[in-house]
């Protein structure tokens, strides 16, 4: 019985390395709002062996304590000729700032 665990464990540690993954972190948005109607946008190419797509951020204080901040990430993939595949995801926040 231990060396039927122990040779699956082997094997689906070998199974397991076929698998091919892309991590994909995005840019590092920092806010810079001072006061009201303080907005910045910012959209950059991502490029990374197969994996090529696009990055959207912005930031925008409609008062003068507060910020919206969004971004987004858009990487089609191929596959087999096609791009039907992709990765998609977007966020926003909403949080306060103060001068220091």
């Amino acid at each position: 019985m231990k060396h039927l665990i122990l040779l699956s464990l082997i094997l689906l540690y070998f199974l397991s390395g076929c698998t091919h993954y892309h991590y994909t972190p995005n840019t590092l948005q920092i806010p810079m709002l001072q006061k009201q109607h303080d907005a910045s946008i910012s959209i950059a190419r991502y490029s990374a062996g197969e994996a090529k797509g696009i990055e959207a951020q912005a930031i925008y204080s409609p008062v003068k304590y507060a910020g919206v901040m969004f971004n987004h990430l858009k990487i089609p993939r191929k596959t087999n000729g096609s791009n039907e595949n992709y990765s998609e995801w977007g966020r926003g926040r909403i949080g306060l700032h103060q001068k220091y």
